[in-house]
């Protein structure tokens, strides 16, 4: 049977050796020594040990980050992912190994799961996803961002796939509230009576409500872009700009009175006017 020493040069080089010994029998059959053939392997186990550690350290890698890393053969079972993953879908990791993804996604995340593995597979190229929805273990529903990248054999045929998946379920619902919550403050400016306006510091409207449209008469293609000089006489528009440096100079906000809008047909109206400093993130 062979087994490996490490043997010392006589100029101190270590090698390593594999070995074979077999017992040597004298004339009446006893044992009186051993043979056997040893080989240098050293090149090869020192192939093997930077293998190992360069395993070690990817595995370490994919261990500690907190994103879901995962490997699932053509038909979509898992064959090897991280302790991230059990965490995101509330399996244990006996539970999960060889799991079908239609076993954790919803019907409609698990159709798109399928278009995506095979677009990979036909083109051979990695892509990118959002939103699938999966379902954990209890049955909450999570939504992950998704890399899906093609995994092949030494021949170069693609056996399975691989990817990073990121938990952005508090992500997407905070994206969903600010939505909404754009959407209601956007359905009270547009059904208030009262104008209401932004303009950059150049005095250039930036946004407005229909009520502005109303007031000036003119129509949002027209308007958006408008400097306030287009549609206010010289000494409303001295007013202003005295306005605007005031309230930007000290932050405060201030009212105009008497600030006279000419209208696209020409009219003019009286109007009381508000403004306030805006400020970038």
């Amino acid at each position: 049977k062979a087994f490996g020493w490490e043997l010392v040069r006589k100029d101190g080089e270590v090698r390593q050796v594999e070995t074979s010994v077999s017992p040597i029998f004298g004339p009446g059959g006893d044992k009186i020594g051993f043979r056997g053939i040893a080989r240098d392997v050293t090149e090869r186990w020192m192939a093997e040990q930077a293998c190992r550690r360069s395993e070690e350290k990817y595995r370490e890698i994919i261990e500690t980050i907190e994103d879901g890393y995962y490997e699932v053969d053509l038909k979509g079972n898992l064959v090897f992912f991280n302790a991230a993953l059990t965490k995101i879908l509330g399996y244990s990791s006996e539970e999960m190994m060889g799991m079908n993804n239609r076993q954790y996604m919803t019907e409609k995340t698990a159709k798109t799961v399928y278009e995506t593995f095979n677009e990979v597979y036909r083109t051979g190229r990695p892509t990118k996803a959002s939103d699938w929805e999966v379902v954990r273990k209890g049955g909450e529903k999570k939504f992950l961002e998704t890399s899906v990248s093609p995994v092949r054999d030494s021949s170069g045929q693609v056996t399975g796939f691989s990817g990073i998946a990121r938990d952005v379920t508090e992500r997407r619902f905070a994206r969903k509230a600010l939505e909404e919550s754009e959407e209601k403050y956007r359905t009270i400016l547009q059904s208030i009576e009262d104008g209401y306006y932004e303009v950059d510091l150049e005095g250039n409207l930036i946004f407005y409500n229909e009520a502005l449209c109303r007031i000036t008469g003119y129509p949002p293609e027209e308007l958006h872009g408008m400097n306030n000089r287009d549609y206010t006489e010289p000494e409303t528009a001295k007013k202003m700009f005295e306005v605007f440096n005031r309230v930007y100079r000290s932050g405060e906000p201030s009212k105009v009175d008497d600030y006279v809008v000419i209208k696209k047909d020409g009219t003019k109206s009286l109007m009381e006017l508000s403004t306030s400093l805006m400020r970038d993130a």
